[in-house]
This record gives C-alpha cells, sequence and structure tokens, in this order.
C-alpha cells in the first residue's frame, strides 16, 4: 500500500506496486497474475533493490560510517 516509508522504498511498477484503495489493489492483483512478465520484472528489481539498498553488507557500512563520524565529533 501506499502509507508510510513504503513509497521511500518501492516505485510503483519499477520495483513493485503502490495502490490506494480497494478497487487498485484488486487490479493490481489481476493485472499480476495475468501477466508473469511484469512479475519476473518487478520481482527480480525488487530483489536489486534489497540487495543494494538494504542488505547486511550495506546497512553494516551504514552504521560503521555514523560510528566514525560520532568518534570523530
Amino acid at each position: 500500500t501506499n502509507v508510510g516509508t513504503t513509497p521511500i522504498i518501492i516505485q510503483n511498477l519499477a520495483n513493485g506496486c503502490l495502490v490506494k484503495t480497494e478497487e487498485e489493489w484488486v487490479n493490481t492483483l489481476e493485472s499480476l497474475i495475468n501477466n508473469p512478465d511484469l512479475r519476473l520484472k518487478l520481482g527480480k528489481a525488487a530483489r536489486e533493490t534489497v540487495l543494494h539498498k538494504y542488505s547486511q553488507d550495506v546497512i553494516k557500512l551504514q552504521y560503521l560510517s555514523i560510528l566514525n563520524k560520532l568518534s570523530q565529533s
């Protein structure tokens, strides 16, 4: 759904689907059921998003950077 931080992570029809209403939800699910190429495209893009922004290695480097900055101040 298009709430909270979800729109920061998900880009509609690029790496997922954002919906606001029940009708949009149903239409999106029907579209995904009927379009295996779209499912594959979104799945691959979503995986890349997670690997490049939210993997353990990425988060670890972000924490280390913050700790480094704090230790220098």
